[in-house]
């Protein structure tokens, strides 16, 4: 019992003794990282911090946030890390490396890219102080309302870094006079930058590895004017063929309902729907063979996994391939297929001209 007395409390601290970090952004300036740190508040009347650090280490840049502080960093209240373009562009194998392996952090964290600096994004702020984590934190949301963006943490990014025939993804973060926002998808070779998505071409990504499944399509065509749609379904079918060589092919069955309309459509008929259908695949289609042709071709980013697909199925060809595949994958037959379904509507549902 006085043993139990005696020891009680040891290497417990108070809140008031740490740093409760909530968000870490990262920046390379020449051989020194720069981390920006944004902490919550102890009290109520105390509103989330801002600090700076500098380091030949990440690990070394936070550790010298007790020297200004007087208090113990704290992980395991951190919502997301921010990593900036320079890290993108030196490679983000070293600056990553302490949030995967540092005991106190936690690796299923959001990571994003920020279009400049990470210090830009963690400093923004509104009318009311700085941009709430919460807020940036949501924004991995944004997919699940219009499947132009992505959620990415440390575990999937890794992952996409060392799985066998694939390259990984981030969501982009920039700003305007808005605040913060989505500017689309950077993708990688091995942890190194090599492109951007738009927002646009985000969707065709989620679309060929079989997560666009809501959001909005506008099309227009002679026949039917401007018409939006909402996407309320899809799914993707793709296989790997060995012939003279890999030929993968892909197929996306996608359902969408009319949501409005503009222009001459004339009436709402098979015609109408046939040709709409027609539209919506042609359209989808051109744009997932587009971002096909960037990022696959053109930057040799298996973005698509094709690769890890040719392992899983066939073990003893990708053998052959592995070592070549950067090279090899831009050699390879790629086939794509939209199948697109518009609901029909009851005739009359809808008015001429609305």
């Amino acid at each position: 019992m006085l043993l139990c007395v005696l020891l009680s409390g040891c290497g417990y601290r108070e809140l008031q003794e740490r740093v409760l970090i909530q968000a870490v952004g990262v920046d390379k300036e020449g051989e020194e990282y720069q981390v920006t740190v944004r902490a919550a508040g102890t009290t109520q009347e105390v509103q989330d911090q801002l600090y700076t650090c500098e380091g030949a280490t990440v690990l070394e840049a936070l550790s010298s946030l007790s020297l200004t502080t007087g208090r113990e960093p704290f992980y395991a209240h951190n919502y997301l890390v921010v990593f900036g373009r320079s890290c993108g562009e030196e490679g983000l194998d070293e600056s990553m490396d302490f949030f995967i392996r540092y005991y106190n952090t936690r690796p299923a964290v959001q990571v994003y890219l920020a279009e400049k600096t990470a210090e830009e994004i963690l400093s923004q702020e509104t009318d009311t102080g700085l941009v709430p984590v919460q807020e940036l934190q949501n924004l991995g949301k944004a997919g699940t309302y219009n499947s132009k963006a992505l959620s990415v943490d440390f575990l999937e990014f890794v992952n996409g870094a060392r799985r066998p025939g694939s390259s990984p993804v981030l969501p982009v973060l920039g700003t305007s006079s808005q605040g913060v926002e989505l500017l689309g998808t950077a993708y990688f070779q091995n942890y190194r930058l090599a492109g951007f998505l738009t927002p646009e071409e985000t969707r065709c990504f989620l679309a060929m590895e079989g997560s666009l499944k809501n959001g909005e399509l506008v099309v227009s065509g002679e026949n039917f004017g401007t018409v939006t749609l909402t996407i309320s379904g899809g799914k993707t079918k793709r296989q790997v063929l060995l012939e003279e060589g890999p030929v993968f092919r892909t197929v996306y069955q996608v359902t969408a309902d009319v949501s409005t309309l503009s222009g001459d459509h004339g009436r709402l008929d098979q015609d109408f729907y046939q040709a709409l259908e027609q539209a919506v695949s042609s359209q989808l289609q051109e744009e997932m063979e587009s971002v096909l042709e960037e990022a696959l071709v053109e930057q040799h980013c298996d973005i698509f996994g094709f690769g890890n697909l040719l392992y899983q199925q066939y073990p003893k060809a990708w053998e052959q391939v592995q070592d070549q595949w950067e090279q090899t994958m831009s050699r390879c037959e790629y086939s794509i297929q939209v199948e697109a379904t518009v609901l029909r509507m009851e005739q009359g549902s809808l008015k001429e001209g609305t």
